[in-house]
């Protein structure tokens, strides 16, 4: 079985979100176990080729948006030490020499974003058409790549694609002028058999029609699509329709790279049976974030995007009085400005309490999970995530609302089981009571903190049993054709 497998970010290349996360992990694990995958994403002008050994194998061809032809070369990753797993780029330094992959510096996105993964996805097929590449199945990834099996139905190849959703908020729209860029008879099959809204259209949604099967992140995010109409940001009906060939399948954390045991990133190599580390890394934690270091309080770890759907309404609404407690807090991330603005005052305000970096720091974030005693990830809705997850590995508790793949990874500690803290209604009040449990339970019951911990860090969501999943599923639309 060969698998092509196209992502718009690849970590340990080019990262985002989760998505890269997977795009690295997933692939590795799959080819690990026997199976045969490329991986396709575009050269951005950011990555360090020499550093990941990326060489141009001497591939080339052009494309055509609309009436602009644009030419593209293939490089591939050469130090691979898994033969099964290929990772090839699309260098095209018009689309891909940008200092970010989706948005400026600014946080703006890329005004001809529709054009750059119109490209990336035609740059595939055409690939594809030419023999270059031959998979049995294609897994593509959100929005950026979901009109690739759109593109091979019109040309009359037939190859079984997946479609893996890691966020339905974000769904590529792109209007009927737009469309045009593809082909015409792409734009003709769109008009014939896609609903267009307000003029335009929805890549996730034509992805959605297309392609075989459509999975999510995690069975209760996908559970909730299907169950909570706001949910899926105006694809419900769609969803219920092909509800049959829809499912979700849990993210797996990459323990070589997310483990607190091997972890090059955090200056104390620990684990559940030896938790020195554990103690002597929350102190380089306290240190590089300029708090005063204090055993009996625990610090409260965040490292999220700062959007309200990660919870910062709730968590700057209680912020007063969280400040009441006796806790500290670090957050690490970029996000709204207002979110930024109001983290900067109060870390300003109370440079003994709170700590606010805004920024992404790979080494800052494996930190933070190793000397935090408890990750808060209050989300609104969430995906899968997997800092809960890690924070699970580094035996830090999360603190998580019960929904997505919070709800199937973390249990809430009931005093005799459980491995984090977790809370139902979305409110500012009932988030305020758990972060008091969790504070209680640290400070005042060790017997029950030490059990919680043991729980989180024997918990396995490792990509083993995620990949099984996958691999199964890809054996189903194999049997289907």
């Amino acid at each position: 079985m060969k698998i092509l497998f196209a992502a718009a970010e690849v970590a340990p290349f080019s990262k985002v979100g989760g998505l890269a996360d997977v795009a690295g992990a997933l692939p590795a694990e799959l080819a690990a176990s026997g199976t045969g995958v490329q991986v396709v994403s575009p050269l951005y002008s950011f990555i360090n080729q020499q550093k990941h050994a990326i060489e141009s194998i001497g591939i080339t061809g052009s494309v055509r948006l609309g009436l602009t032809s644009h030419p593209f070369e293939i490089a591939k990753c050469v130090n691979s030490q898994e033969p099964r797993l290929e990772c090839l780029f699309v260098i095209n330094e018009y689309f891909y020499s940008r200092e970010g992959i989706y948005t400026r510096a600014d946080g703006e996105g890329f005004e001809d974003n529709t054009d750059r993964f119109f490209f990336f996805q035609k740059v595939i097929v055409d690939l594809i058409i030419r023999g270059i590449l031959n998979p049995d199945i294609i897994h593509v990834n959100d929005h950026h790549t979901a009109l690739i099996q759109f593109l091979l139905h019109n040309r009359k190849i037939d190859i079984p694609t997946l479609l893996t959703v890691h966020n339905f908020q974000y769904q590529g729209h792109f209007t009927v002028a737009e469309s045009g860029m593809l082909g015409p008879n792409d734009r003709a099959e769109l008009k014939a058999n896609s609903a267009v809204d307000m003029e335009n259209y929805n890549a996730l949604e034509i992805g959605i029609r297309y392609t075989q099967h459509t999975n999510t992140v995690s069975p209760t995010y996908a559970s909730e699509l299907l169950e909570q109409s706001p949910m899926s940001f105006g694809l419900h009906n769609v969803l219920l329709k092909y509800r049959e060939r829809f499912s979700g399948i849990l993210n797996g954390a990459d323990y070589t790279y997310w483990n607190p045991q091997v972890d090059q990133l955090i200056p104390f190599n620990y684990s559940h049976a030896a938790m020195t580390g554990k103690l002597e890394n929350k102190q380089a934690l306290a240190k590089r974030c300029n708090l005063p270091f204090n055993s009996d309080i625990p610090i409260i770890g965040s490292v999220s995007r700062l959007v309200e759907s990660k919870g910062f309404d709730l968590i700057l609404e209680i912020m007063g009085r969280l400040l009441s407690l006796p806790v500290q807090m670090i957050f690490l991330g970029t996000g709204q400005p207002e979110y930024q603005e109001q983290l900067s005052k109060w870390a300003r305000k109370y440079p003994d309490n709170i700590s606010f970096t805004a920024a992404y720091d790979e080494p800052q974030a494996h930190l933070i999970e190793a000397g935090s005693d408890l990750f808060l990830m209050p989300s609104r809705f969430e995906p899968c995530g997997l800092n809960q997850i890690y924070s699970l590995r580094y035996g830090t508790a999360p603190i998580v609302h019960f929904t997505g793949g919070l709800a199937d990874t973390v249990q809430n500690w009931d005093g005799n089981t459980g491995n984090g803290f977790v809370f139902d209604n979305y409110d500012s009040e009932t988030l305020l009571a758990t972060i008091h449990q969790a504070v209680n339970v640290y400070q005042n019951l060790p017997n029950q903190w030490n059990n919680l911990r043991e729980n989180a860090m024997s918990a396995d969501y490792s990509w083993e049993n995620s990949a099984a999943a996958y691999r199964k599923l890809y054996q189903q639309l194999l049997a289907k054709e």
